[in-house]
């Protein structure tokens, strides 16, 4: 049968963790990949079907394990269950009503975080951003037709549970929203990429597991701040900024640092890209060589802007958008 020619089987009793996405997403609903086809090797060792899914960018491993369980995923034509192997040429294929209906439901949505709120992980005195994320805060009326159909997605499988809509990668930092006045499932949303309490700026928050890989576990999606210092910077500092810079014994990646245009108006503005976060990331180097951050906005994630989103207000992210971070290039 068409299983022992593409080398489907049955996978050891260990049990893999998430695994890193290794291929980039084009839509949801793609399930076989001309690219990965042309990278194939027909003598390559079998893959779990769950890793070979992540690989091509259809779905995160946690996702795709999740349609397994369901029954809604074929490889060469016959269902594929939990520990199935294949090879890296195998046609695989997601249920267009049960499967890929649940991938597309899935949201993105942007928020401009303010100073004093926490990305995620609220402790009992602290406001999460999460909680922000209501229809009185909608930047316009489609985000929230986009949230309130999320939120009434309906499983069309018995025993499928619209919760389950929820599904996170294992290492995304989860928030969770609900709205009081209404009977519908809370939405979890994965915060990609957090942001301190005492900074604002640009904050991804979704549900989209291959999104959540693009931006998390140092992928290298560029990510710009500015940045605002108590003190004038100096040509020294600048060069040090751009040079090779070391936190708590590690070299980090190579930093795009600038003044920008406001610098002329009396402020000490800087331009931060990084393609890594390392934790207090910029206030630590700028502290190094002696400057103290006084404000700082993330303004733009891959080829997300924050744009004119006023602060504590969100919105959805379009399908381009979110196809543009699930692509986004990884060094």
């Amino acid at each position: 049968g068409s299983n022992a020619r593409r080398g489907v089987g049955r996978a050891s009793p260990r049990r893999d963790g998430d695994g890193e996405n290794f291929g980039s997403a084009s839509s949801p609903g793609d399930a076989f990949s001309q690219n990965s086809l042309e990278n194939a090797n027909p003598n390559d060792a079998p893959q779990r079907v769950a890793k070979l899914m992540a690989w091509r960018g259809l779905c995160s491993r946690r996702e795709a394990e999740t349609l397994i369980s369901r029954g809604v995923v074929t490889v060469d034509g016959e269902v594929a269950k939990q520990g199935d192997k294949a090879l890296c040429d195998a046609r695989i294929t997601v249920d267009e009503r049960f499967g890929q209906s649940w991938l597309r439901s899935k949201i993105t949505l942007v928020l401009n975080k303010p100073v004093g709120v926490v990305s995620n992980l609220p402790s009992s005195t602290e406001s999460e951003a999460a909680e922000l994320l209501v229809p009185s805060n909608a930047a316009d009326e489609e985000s929230v037709r986009v949230f309130d159909e999320a939120r009434e997605w309906k499983a069309p499988l018995p025993g499928w549970e619209a919760g389950e809509n929820n599904d996170a990668p294992g290492d995304a930092r989860t928030s969770k929203t609900r709205r009081s006045n209404t009977s519908t499932h809370k939405i979890t949303l994965n915060v990609c990429g957090r942001l301190d309490k005492d900074s604002r700026g640009l904050l991804v928050l979704t549900q989209d597991g291959v999104l959540a890989k693009s931006l998390i576990g140092g992928n290298g999606v560029p990510k710009t701040y500015e940045v605002t210092v108590d003190r004038p910077v100096s040509d020294d500092a600048l060069a040090k900024l751009n040079g090779d810079v070391f936190l708590d014994g590690s070299k980090l990646r190579p930093m795009r640092v600038r003044k920008t245009a406001r610098a002329n108006d009396g402020e000490h503005v800087l331009q931060f890209t990084l393609r890594e976060g390392k934790n207090r990331q910029i206030r630590r180097v700028l502290f190094a060589v002696g400057l103290r951050v006084t404000d700082l906005v993330r303004t733009k994630i891959g080829g997300i802007a924050l744009g004119d989103l006023p602060e504590g207000r969100w919105r959805a992210m379009s399908d381009f958008e979110c196809a543009s971070l699930r692509s986004a290039r990884r060094d």
